[in-house]
């Protein structure tokens, strides 16, 4: 993001011409309904982001002048290098699953027009950014509030939408739902704090139930990764109070180490003994065949990965607790590091390496990062990571839609000190 995106002119003007009214009202629209979808079908799992944010995005740019390639910042061209490379890399992909293709297609347009999301709030009139502020912010503290509520009341909520629903659809929905509220949790919370339309002690009301109830009701729900993402992410944001630029730099490296460094933790999973791995919960002696098993793969390529979606190609199986033929590769890889590395291979990782040290320096580097906005970065880039560490594959579309949402609402942070 560059100074010239935060410094339209016209973003802060009300609309001057017909043609400026069509665009606002399209706008006021367009989001009005997106940003509903995932503020109440996020209960369903989540998935429901990655065509609001996409969809959004797209409707959004219609009618706005995209600036000349030639103007476009060295992050912009960082970031396509590492969609390109990665969606290449399925020529060399041992799946040759027709919905592997899809997949290939989603993540090559569908990331781009996400990200185009953020670019779309930094163009936003003043007016429609206050209202995304109040519609997102409070939106999304009282979705964590009816979550928590759901959980607590031992899903009386999803029940008595979906009687039929079966609990592992149900724990499986509410966990990948949680896990895009622990990431945007961050800036509507600063949202909240910086609205002058409400009363201080409907904020604080809104921000205090929402933080304590969601907190609580997932060490309810004993989730481990969301459990380690809500101490994690709390850290960083209160570090980030005194230290803004120097946590959001000790994040980046984190998650950089941790990318090029990933292949030491499928070396150490392929050092686990049956015994050792019998004594982990079952989720975790899985994750350890997992690593184990990339790690192997690793080595075979080391230097251009596999391709793009081999995970999905894999048919392996180990035995375990009574439980016979368990794929070895459940979907994913449940580590950003090891995904990359299988996939990509050494040249996925260096390309995947250099496109963050971009987007980190244009974060640390632009005018538009106030204090304020570097507190709900360094939580969301906090929830990131974890989920990235233990959860996630990174070709999620909803996962991809998540970070792009997370990163379309700093702009709509405001600028000004709290008073």
């Amino acid at each position: 993001m560059t100074d010239s995106i935060t410094k339209s002119s016209a973003s802060s003007l009300p609309p001057q011409n017909r043609f400026q009214r069509a665009l606002y009202y399209k706008d006021l629209i367009t989001f009005l309904f997106f940003f509903s979808c995932i503020l109440v079908l996020n209960h369903a799992g989540g998935h429901v982001v990655a065509g609001a944010v996409g969809i959004g995005a797209f409707l959004g740019v219609l009618g706005r002048r995209i600036p000349n390639p030639r103007s476009w910042p060295s992050v912009i061209w960082a970031c396509l290098a590492f969609v390109i490379y990665f969606a290449v890399s399925n020529l060399w992909s041992p799946d040759r699953d027709l919905e592997l293709y899809l997949n290939v297609v989603k993540f090559a347009v569908g990331a781009p027009i996400s990200a185009l999301l953020i670019w779309v709030m930094t163009h936003q009139p003043r007016k429609l950014k206050t209202l995304w502020r109040i519609w997102l912010g409070y939106g999304v503290l009282l979705s964590a509030i009816v979550f928590s509520f759901d959980i607590l009341s031992g899903f009386a909520l999803t029940k008595s939408i979906d009687p039929s629903a079966l609990p592992q659809n149900i724990d499986a929905n509410i966990s990948h739902g949680i896990s895009v509220l622990l990431v945007i949790i961050w800036p509507a919370l600063l949202m909240v704090f910086h609205d002058r339309k409400t009363t201080a002690r409907l904020r604080e009301a809104t921000m205090v139930a929402a933080g304590i109830l969601i907190a609580f009701a997932i060490f309810r729900f004993s989730n481990f990764a969301s459990i380690i993402v809500i101490i994690a992410a709390s850290l960083a944001a209160l570090c980030a109070v005194k230290w803004p630029k120097t946590i959001i730099n000790a994040l980046f490296a984190v998650l950089t180490l941790s990318l090029i460094f990933a292949p030491w933790l499928g070396f150490a999973a392929s050092k686990f003994t049956e015994t050792q791995k019998a004594g982990l919960p079952f989720s975790w002696e899985w994750r350890i065949e997992t690593w184990g098993f990339i790690w192997e793969e690793i080595l075979e390529n080391p230097f251009l990965g596999h391709g793009f979606g081999a995970l999905r190609g894999y048919d392996e199986t180990f035995s375990s607790r009574g439980f016979e033929s368990l794929s070895i590769i459940p979907t994913h890889a449940h580590n950003a590091g090891l995904h990359l590395w299988v996939e990509g291979g050494g040249l996925g990782i260096l390309i995947t390496v250099i496109a963050l040290w971009f987007i980190r320096r244009a974060v640390i580097t632009a005018d538009w990062l106030t204090p304020q906005r570097s507190i709900a970065i360094a939580g969301g880039l906090a929830a990131i990571i974890v989920y990235a560490s233990l959860s996630y594959s990174v070709w999620q579309d909803w996962w991809i839609g998540t970070i792009a949402l997370f990163a379309a609402m700093i702009p709509l942070i405001p600028v000004r000190k709290a008073q």
